[in-house]
């Protein structure tokens, strides 16, 4: 139905667009309009000729009729109904040729045809003309003969004129119409073009001016430092950060070389870096060295970007960089506190996975613990250094690599049991902790859990097993309505950690008995059991009944006991396991002062051997800290400084009393063997670990920047490298 009515519109010429409709019906109003005072015109004149009896009032009937037929049309078109209204003119000019070749046979006729198919071009298209102007001939040659052969073939010329001057017709408005449609349909799409392209470029300069002003305020006010650097490697434009950050104005550097300010170590580098970015146009990242205004060097991380010209020519870059010194400082400091812990990790009974994303952004297995050697019965040598799937096969289809990759990169934790299966039988569960120690690198630690998890499994395995748990199980175990939170069982574990009995706490609720001592614990439990039904592993703060506080982890879930929701909430009190956590970091402290006092009891035992020098260690270390401070060093490695120069004359300790307490001068011979003191002090300290990067002062105390110093005589860079475990030193 739909398609037949297409069908039609289109034969009758219906528009499609809204500037169609729009065009016709100002069309139909214009044309109805003019017909209507031309034919009110002509009826006025005929009326007076009737009553001045030139006319008889029979003979001017179809005046009328046409008056009435064309105001119809002009009220209709008025009033938005020119769809209908249109038909009018075209039917009053048709019927009007068939009237006049009725009476007037083939003589001056055709007028009204001519005029019927004018009208049907303008306001219903070139097909609907066509319809027209073949029901105007036929009519013509129809009526006009009075349906008779015989008239037909006398007035043959007539009709074969009149015929032509129709088709004439119709063929030049089919021309005209469809030269001025494409005229038109060229003018309309060069202007939709031209305008087009107008707001394009009005869009582009708006955006471009935009843009240039967001790029000129960020370069402005931002805390990075960005430069603009041309193909020569000359600076054009340094941002005001350059400053604050390397002491450099505009005017010092705007118009010199780049690379005349990057440590000379990391020249090729950044060479390298800008051919890159030369070759793949596309942004590069690079860490260098760059001097800072007052001479010493500051880390920095420098990404480079392409600037490139409307020819698609490299014309120059942009430079990005942001000071990285104290990330640097953290990374190392890193390094030394993994080598120094690296005791405590092994000897923990915890299993001890690590892992770290590589080049290839694949997760690596990259280290392990005895622990888990013993745990997973299996020798984990092997497998470092392959990816995740290939040393531990079994983890393909599970979410363990996945979220291990989480880890490394974004410092997601992660927690939960696993179970494997062997068999159809569990063979082991583990619970399984992970966090990031460093970007691109995460620990998984886990524990053998299969027990508790069979006796969970065993429990809900009957009923009589699961009370046998339930009130025997040390950890807290209770279930309290979803619908008012009130507790409905509890077992003797929640007794002897809560201290809270059965009559104390069944009907009530964790908050009146203020059993939450921090209350975003129980929010954090709150908000789990709504968003996953479950909450695993939330370590919590509680208040026991006497006021005293524990600790718990605690798994909670939403169960269904005689269709009512309740929580299943188990609590194991850690408090003792934190307690000896919190143990071993102040046994750690304690270890570190042990350290010291032993190194101050060497140097006292010095002391006491030679007399002369007594308080002299003392006073070294207060001039060499004080200096050290005063240079910048921290940290680490002004530990390693003060002990250091307090061990600096340790290697006397090696010297023979008849030398090393001789009152007099002492010959060269005795010079010789005294001068052996530093390395008999490298040799005392090259096998203790924590005192290996304080061992280049004793060894060194008595070489001279000239190189007239001993034991091995070296000077000036030279005495500079050695200290290599002083990041600062390289900055003065």
């Amino acid at each position: 139905m739909d398609q037949v009515r297409a069908l039609w519109n289109k034969l009758i010429g219906l528009p499609e667009s809204s500037s169609q409709v729009m065009q016709c019906d100002k069309w139909t109003r214009d044309i109805v309009r003019i017909m209507f005072f031309v034919v009110l015109i002509s009826m006025t004149a005929i009326i007076l000729g009737v009553f001045t009896r030139k006319f008889l009032f029979s003979e001017t009937v179809p005046i009328y009729i046409i008056f009435v037929a064309t105001a119809v049309a002009y009220l209709g078109s008025q009033k938005n109904g020119w769809r209908w209204a249109r038909f009018l003119p075209v039917l009053i000019c048709l019927l009007t040729g068939f009237f006049f070749s009725h009476g007037s046979g083939f003589r001056g006729t055709g007028l009204f045809y001519t005029l019927a198919i004018m009208l049907t071009s303008m306001m219903f298209g070139v097909k609907p003309s066509w319809f027209v102007a073949f029901v105007s001939i036929a009519g013509y040659i129809l009526i006009g003969a009075d349906f008779q052969p015989v008239i037909i073939s006398l007035e043959l010329p007539a009709i074969i004129t009149t015929s032509s001057l129709l088709l004439g017709t119709t063929f030049l408005l089919s021309y005209f119409n469809n030269s001025l449609t494409r005229v038109i349909s060229d003018l309309s799409t060069g202007n939709q073009k031209l305008q087009q392209e107008i707001t394009l470029r009005e869009q582009a300069e708006v955006v471009g001016e935009k843009q240039k002003s967001l790029y000129t305020r960020l370069a402005e006010n931002t805390t990075d430092l960005v430069c603009e650097m041309g193909m020569d490697g000359m600076f054009n434009y340094i941002s005001p950060s350059y400053l604050t950050t390397l002491g450099y104005t505009p005017e010092l550097l705007v118009g010199t070389i780049a690379y005349d300010i990057v440590h000379p170590d990391d020249l090729q580098k950044a060479l390298d870096i800008e051919k890159q970015i030369r070759t793949s146009r596309q942004p590069k990242r690079v860490r260098l060295e760059v001097k800072h205004a007052d001479g010493h060097y500051v880390h920095m991380e420098v990404s480079g970007s392409p600037l490139i010209n409307q020819e698609n020519e490299i014309y120059g870059y942009i430079l990005s960089s942001r000071d990285i010194t104290q990330q640097v400082i953290a990374e190392e400091t890193l390094i030394e506190s993994e080598k120094k812990f690296r005791n405590i990790i092994e000897a923990t009974p915890l299993g001890i996975h690590m892992y770290s994303i590589n080049d290839e952004n694949e997760l690596v297995f990259s280290g392990y613990n005895p622990a888990a050697c013993n745990i997973l019965g299996m020798d984990h040598a092997p497998l470092v250094g392959k990816p995740i799937l290939d040393a531990f096969p079994s983890l393909s289809g599970t979410e363990i690599p996945q979220a291990y990759r989480a880890t490394a990169l974004s410092g997601t934790q992660w927690k939960q049991d696993q179970f494997y299966y062997q068999d159809s039988d569990l063979h082991g569960v583990f619970e399984v902790q992970t966090f990031q120690y460093s970007p691109g690198k995460m620990v998984a630690i886990f524990e053998d859990i299969t027990s508790r998890i069979i006796a969970e499994e065993a429990l809900h395995s009957s009923e009589e097993m699961f009370s046998k748990a339930f009130n025997t199980s040390p950890d807290a175990i209770n279930i309290n309505r979803l619908s008012d939170g009130a507790y409905i069982n509890i077992n003797q574990g929640f007794t002897n950690i809560m201290g809270y009995s059965r009559e104390d706490a069944i009907g009530e609720t964790s908050l009146k008995l203020e059993i939450w001592a921090n209350p975003a614990d129980r929010a954090a439990l709150v908000q789990g059991l709504l968003e996953n039904g479950e909450v695993n592993n939330l370590e919590a703060i509680f208040q026991s009944k006497d006021g005293s506080k524990r600790i718990g982890l605690m798994s909670a879930r939403i169960i269904e006991i005689n269709h009512e929701q309740c929580i299943l909430s188990i609590t194991r009190d850690i408090s003792e396991r934190k307690q000896a956590e919190n143990d071993l970091e102040l046994a750690h402290t304690q270890l570190e002062q042990a350290y010291s006092a032993t190194l101050e009891g060497w140097v006292r035992a010095l002391e006491m051997r030679e007399h002369e020098t007594a308080d002299h260690s003392r006073r070294v270390v207060e001039l060499t800290v004080a200096i050290a401070k005063r240079l910048g060093i921290s940290g680490t490695a002004l530990l390693h400084t003060q002990r250091g120069a307090l061990l600096h004359d340790i290697g006397k300790i090696g010297v023979p009393d008849n030398i090393l307490l001789k009152p007099g001068p002492l010959s060269a011979e005795e010079w010789i063997i005294m001068r052996y003191h530093p390395t008999y002090g490298r040799n005392l300290l090259q096998n203790i670990d924590y005192l290996i990067p304080a061992m280049d002062i004793p060894y060194c105390h008595h070489e001279r920047w000239d190189g007239s110093g001993y034991p091995r005589g070296i000077s000036g860079e030279e005495m500079v490298k050695q200290f290599h475990w002083l990041p600062e030193f390289f900055q003065l």
